[in-house]
C-alpha cells in the first residue's frame, strides 16, 4: 500500500506497535479503529524510512489533531 505524507488512515495495530505501543497509546488516546494523519516532522526520516510513520490523531474531545508517534506502516489502513 502507498502511504503519503498528509493522506488519513485507519489505526489497526500490528503485534509490533502493540509490543511497543506508541505515545499515543501509551497515554491513551490512541485506539485500534482510529484515524490518523501521516505527517513529516522536520529533521525526520521520511516516511516508510525505516518502515515507519509519524502519526497525528484526530482528538474528537477537543476538534484538533494531537500527535501520536511513530508507529509501523502496516498498522495503517486505508479508510
Amino acid at each position: 500500500m502507498q502511504i503519503r505524507k498528509g493522506c488519513k488512515y485507519k489505526y489497526v495495530p500490528v503485534p509490533l506497535d502493540i509490543f511497543i505501543p506508541c505515545i499515543g497509546a501509551k497515554k491513551g488516546f490512541l485506539f485500534e479503529g482510529d484515524i490518523v494523519k501521516v505527517i513529516a516532522p522536520p529533521g525526520m526520516p521520511k516516511a516508510k524510512t525505516i518502515n515507519c510513520n509519524h502519526v497525528y490523531i484526530d482528538v474528537e474531545i477537543n476538534g484538533k489533531w494531537e500527535f501520536a508517534g511513530l508507529i509501523h506502516i502496516n498498522s495503517l489502513e486505508k479508510i
